[in-house]
């Protein structure tokens, strides 16, 4: 981006277009028909469930947690990832677009490609690190995520990406080889251009590199700690809620560990990979995005509780008695006063069993409205029970 903006004469040389008309570079392209619908179908079931996800990690049980935090965070980066990843790398997959096909755009956002990877880097290795420290339980270390202090390791990854941004190179699209690659005129025949931005990309493999030795450094530990402590202690003293942030954490590390891998092994041995591993590397990097909430789906049972009550939510779902509430059937039942205060007072009242809220409104109702119903009003005692049950419900006695 930094050529872009501050050296454009640079980016019209090394970017040049000129050669071939708009019609020519668009007949270079190919139409991945296949992947681009697999990719905007994954898309739109990823969005779907992430949405509602970080909506569920907002709560203040989850939220109090360092590493429901970090998780939120790169929950935001996976959103974008996700819009990148499926929905316009689908499209322009969909087009048989190359570089040449929107070169001022697809310059700019492949910029803006690497700098949501290396946000994505920064974020999975404070991940890990997180849960080394919470194995150890050290206040001293775990403050360092507490209060105040996290905003610090928001900003990290924040402003490592605005480096990415404006000092990496720029990572084009390109539907020949499907994937945003350094190089805009790779795949093409016949084109003799001065290839040094892009083919000087150490800041990417200095990235790549210190990603694959910090991952596994933060495991490695995390391991060597748990045998550490089951050796000396008997028990790996790694509590319930620890093994599962952990085995999610590893997860999601686990992908980017395997896209940054092949990354490197393309820069270093551009050899000695088939060209297969290019679509190999496409789908790990998008797993990696739309793969995260898969694994919050199937492993975290709090994460995916919040997604379901959500869309029971949008169908007037009542999940505190698991059936719908009808507001109609009710109202006429109990009379249009009488349903209001049933609403107020009952309904909201999650420790409730449907049935037990359903008998003391009725009750209630009876008591202070009989007319609505047309009841004979029922004794005292019994009134005062269902009262007192309420009062109890609503005290948290």
């Amino acid at each position: 981006m930094n050529m872009y903006v501050f050296h454009h004469d640079q980016y019209e040389y090394y970017y040049n277009c000129s050669m071939h008309t708009k019609e020519e570079w668009d007949s270079f392209g190919v139409r991945q028909t296949n992947i681009g619908t697999f990719s905007i179908v994954v898309g739109v079931i990823s969005l779907s469930l992430y949405l509602p996800c970080l909506k569920a990690m907002l709560d203040p049980s989850l939220w109090k947690l360092s590493c429901y935090k970090l998780m939120f965070l790169n929950g935001i980066i996976d959103i974008w990832g996700i819009v990148t990843s499926c929905f316009l790398s689908g499209y322009l997959g969909l087009k048989g677009a190359v570089f040449c096909s929107y070169p001022d755009f697809l310059y700019i956002y492949g910029a803006v490609i690497i700098a949501v990877w290396g946000a994505q880097c920064m974020t999975v290795f404070l991940l890990a690190f997180n849960r080394c420290i919470d194995f150890w339980q050290m206040s001293f270390l775990a403050n360092l995520f507490e209060g105040r202090r996290m905003y610090f390791w928001w900003m990290c990854p924040i402003v490592y990406s605005l480096v990415t941004l404006f000092f990496a190179a720029s990572a084009p699209y390109n539907s020949i080889s499907n994937m945003w690659v350094m190089d805009p005129y790779f795949g093409i025949p016949g084109i003799e251009a001065d290839r040094t931005p892009y083919e000087n990309v150490m800041m990417l493999n200095i990235n790549n590199l210190l990603l694959l030795i910090g991952l596994t450094s933060c495991y490695t530990f995390l391991i060597g700690s748990v045998w550490y402590k089951s050796r000396t202690t008997g028990a790996a003293t790694m509590s319930k809620f620890q093994r599962q942030v952990s085995i999610q954490a590893f997860l999601i590390c686990s992908i980017i560990y395997s896209t940054g891998g092949i990354y490197v092994c393309f820069e270093f041995f551009p050899t000695l990979l088939p060209q297969i591993f290019m679509t190999i590397c496409f789908l790990l990097w998008q797993w990696g995005f739309c793969g995260v909430i898969m694994i919050y789906m199937i492993m975290n049972k709090s994460l995916r509780t919040g997604v379901i009550n959500f869309y029971l939510g949008l169908l007037c779902y009542d999940k505190t008695r698991n059936t719908r509430v009808s507001t109609t059937f009710m109202g006429a039942l109990y009379g249009e006063n009488s349903f209001k205060l049933i609403q107020d007072l009952l309904l909201p009242m999650v420790t409730l069993r449907f049935t037990e809220a359903e008998m003391m409104a009725f009750r209630l109702v009876n008591f202070w409205n009989p007319g609505s119903i047309g009841l004979t009003v029922p004794t005292v005692s019994l009134v005062k029970k269902a009262s007192e049950k309420v009062i109890e419900k609503v005290s948290g006695k």
